[in-house]
C-alpha cells in the first residue's frame, strides 16, 4: 500500500507530467542528466526528480530549461508538445 505522501506525489505528477517531455528532449539532444545539470546550473538531483515526475520545476527552473532546450515555456510544461515537431522546426 502506498503512503499518503506518495499518493499525493503521484497525483500531482498526473496533473502535469512534464518529466517525459524533459527526458525526451534531453535524449534527442544527446545529453546526459549530468550534462544538463552542469550546463543549466540546476542540481542533478532536481533534473532526475523532474524527469521522474517526482517533483515539478519551479517557475525559475522552467524558464531555464525552456531556454536551454529552445522551447516555449507554455508548450513545454503545459501544452501539447511533440519532440519531433520541435526538433524539425529549428
Amino acid at each position: 500500500m502506498q503512503s499518503k505522501q506518495n499518493q499525493q506525489r503521484l497525483g500531482k505528477a498526473k496533473i502535469n507530467p512534464c518529466g517525459d517531455r524533459l527526458a525526451a528532449l534531453r535524449i534527442a539532444n544527446n545529453k546526459t542528466q549530468a550534462q544538463v545539470a552542469a550546463e543549466t546550473g540546476i542540481s542533478l538531483s532536481a533534473i532526475q526528480k523532474y524527469e521522474c515526475n517526482v517533483r515539478r520545476p519551479s517557475d525559475k527552473h522552467k524558464m531555464v530549461l525552456a531556454n536551454y532546450y529552445k522551447q516555449d515555456v507554455a508548450d513545454l510544461f503545459y501544452g501539447s508538445f511533440s519532440v519531433r515537431r520541435r526538433l524539425t522546426r529549428r
